[in-house]
């Protein structure tokens, strides 16, 4: 710190405080929450629905009534920690103000601009759209197809879905850990663990002869699942990745809590929201690798 700065403590947060502190012409800026950020993140995570942040709190052992930063505009945000050889590295995690891909882009936003995480998580729960995904699995997207780009004409829908990559770095990392576990990874209890394409979209699906559905089945036979968020999060990325930023990437990994069908309710929330936070977790050691990290700022 210079001989003009100075930090001072006022108990509701800091205030960073530059030039002749008792002079003219001081500059004040005031970081709300309990505690000023600390370090930039190499992880961040997004979840949405309260059971999806109870689940990756829970996994990653951090207490929800605890967070480590609160922005001004009232976000929470946690912090842990994992040790990477030498080195010590932080994950943040924070959730959505509501669900969809509107919520989704201010809250990668305010992450990034908070921690500035070298990569982007969501994670929580999706609907299963293949045969071979059943209750309980978990995808890990390699690409999210968003659908809900259409125009409406006399003769009916016509879909113009936009393709977004998940960033090759980011794939070399999850292909990595499937080179370890194996692909499927089948999990403790029996579940599996896949990479492949989601549909992304505003519209949640309940309908196993959804339009929707029978579209995705023309652009990506091999779509896995559903959600209502990951296309949000890949655009905010592709549109800021060759500015100022330094997140590198994004990664939605997502358990199947339904089938997209007229069936859909909430009893397999619990469980898809648990295995996909068991799966970042298990994914971590390999996502921590994909940039620069954990330092203290000003270290």
């Amino acid at each position: 710190m210079s001989e003009n700065s100075a930090i001072i403590n006022t108990g509701g947060g800091t205030v960073n405080a530059q030039g002749a502190v008792m002079g003219s012409r001081n500059t004040v800026t005031r970081e709300s929450g309990p505690k000023a950020r600390r370090r930039r993140a190499d992880v961040g995570v997004i979840t949405i629905l309260p059971v999806e942040m109870r689940a990756v709190l829970s996994v990653l052992g951090i207490s929800a009534a605890d967070p480590a930063y609160v922005d001004p505009s009232g976000a929470w945000f946690y912090e842990t920690t994992r040790k990477l050889g030498s080195r010590v590295a932080t994950v943040a995690v924070t959730r959505a103000l509501s669900q969809g891909q509107r919520s989704a882009v201010v809250t990668f936003e305010k992450l990034t601009r908070a921690y500035a995480p070298s990569l982007v998580v969501l994670a929580g729960i999706a609907g299963g759209v293949a045969p071979k995904v059943e209750l309980g699995d978990v995808v890990v997207a390699n690409q999210a197809i968003y659908y809900d780009l259409r125009k409406e004409t006399p003769g009916g829908t016509r879909h113009r879905g936009q393709p977004h990559e998940v960033p090759a770095r980011v794939l070399h990392a999850v292909n990595a850990f499937f080179n370890v576990h194996g692909e499927p990874y089948v999990m403790e209890g029996g579940r599996s663990v896949r990479s492949g394409p989601i549909g992304t979209g505003e519209a949640v699906v309940a309908d196993a002869g959804s339009e929707i559905l029978r579209y995705l089945a023309t652009v990506n036979d091999k779509t896995l699942a559903l959600e209502t968020e990951a296309g949000g999060v890949a655009q905010a990325f592709y549109e800021e990745m060759d500015g100022h930023r330094a997140t590198l990437g994004w990664l939605a990994v997502r358990g199947i809590s339904d089938y997209a069908d007229e069936h859909k309710n909430d009893d397999w929330h619990l469980i898809a929201a648990t295995n996909a936070a068991l799966v970042l977790e298990s994914l971590l050691p390999f996502l921590l690798r994909i940039g620069p990290s954990g330092q203290q700022e000003g270290s």
